[in-house]
């Protein structure tokens, strides 16, 4: 009998769902997926694309917006369903991938995926905030959730020079590293150890006012 899994996923038709579509390609021979969806505020997604914009990779995205994937291509996946009351089931475990709202603890273990590391990049926005710090590297940080803000055991963490990157290169990480993903849910059970778990709250980005974002444009570019 299959383990059911809980998919913690942003309502994104051009990161989020095909990097989970190609998750439940690689496991659905050993799980059930049962996919419970957060949706990203308008708010947040303008402020996105105006550093797209800003950066200069408005039409880069296009070519992202022709491959996207839709909520109904991934449900015709076998052993795929959306949450509701009826499959409200027991979990083996549960994995959060660009999830936009807070992930309230269970008595199964949920997982993240975070980009960015645990020491200067935890929080929001790192694809924004790496050219206000200068930032050479980004990591993809794997790690059981607890209740606070990107905190908990670290599992697995791969580090990406990201030096020459825009911010939509830094978006799209997922795809481009994608076995990190697949290796790191198929090693779950395996890895007992974690790196580290800082505590230093103090470093937390949070997502940028528009004003911030604007006077950080005329900064640098203009």
């Amino acid at each position: 009998m299959k383990n059911n899994i809980i998919l913690y996923l942003n309502q994104d038709e051009l990161f989020t769902f095909p990097i989970a579509h190609f998750l439940i390609n690689e496991l659905n021979h050993k799980y059930n997926f049962i996919i419970k969806l957060g949706k990203t505020s308008i708010r947040k997604k303008i402020k996105i694309l105006l550093i797209i914009f800003f950066e200069g990779s408005i039409l880069k995205l296009f070519k992202y917006y022709k491959n996207k994937m839709s909520l109904k291509e991934l449900l015709k996946q076998k052993n795929v369903y959306l949450m509701d009351i009826q499959n409200n089931k027991d979990f083996d475990f549960g994995i959060s991938i660009n999830y936009p709202i807070k992930i309230y603890l269970q008595k199964y273990n949920i997982y993240n995926f975070h980009l960015g590391n645990f020491k200067n990049q935890k929080g929001s926005f790192i694809f924004y905030y790496k050219k206000i710090y200068n930032w050479n590297t980004v990591d993809l940080t794997f790690h059981l959730i607890d209740d606070k803000l990107d905190n908990g055991p670290i599992i697995r963490t791969k580090t990406i020079n990201v030096k020459n990157n825009t911010a939509l290169d830094i978006i799209s990480l997922s795809l481009v590293h994608k076995d990190f993903f697949l290796d790191s849910i198929n090693n779950i059970k395996k890895e007992v150890k974690h790196i580290h778990s800082y505590e230093n709250r103090n470093k937390v980005n949070y997502e940028p006012s528009f004003l911030h974002i604007l006077s950080k444009f005329l900064k640098n570019y203009m």
